[in-house]
């Protein structure tokens, strides 16, 4: 299910780009989206290691990824607003991404 919603994101913004924004301001959209998804998996793997489990970060950024992709279908927001939220959406959505394709499956081969 996570893997569908990152590549929904990442496959569904240069639509959504095209629709509400010039190309160039797309392609900072992009990088936004981008750029989250590292800082996200970073923010994601640091908050895992300081519980015992990895369960509850990766449940609780799954959990507030929906705020800022619902606020992305709002039509009135702002070149900056809508950086903000996908920024946020790659950050909550690709740092579980980030830790359930390399640490997990580390885990599960020890």
């Amino acid at each position: 299910f996570l893997k569908c919603v990152n590549y929904t994101m990442f496959f569904w913004l240069p639509y959504f780009e095209s629709n509400h924004f010039s190309k160039v301001d797309g392609d900072y959209l992009e990088i936004s989206y981008n750029s989250g998804q590292v800082f996200g998996g970073l923010i994601c793997g640091y908050m895992s290691d300081r519980f015992s489990s990895r369960t509850p970060t990766v449940v609780g950024f799954l959990i507030s990824a929906a705020a800022p992709i619902f606020l992305l279908h709002v039509s009135t927001l702002s070149l900056s607003a809508v950086s903000v939220l996908t920024f946020a959406a790659g950050g909550l959505v690709g740092g579980p991404a980030s830790i359930l394709s390399t640490v997990m499956s580390a885990e599960i081969a020890k």
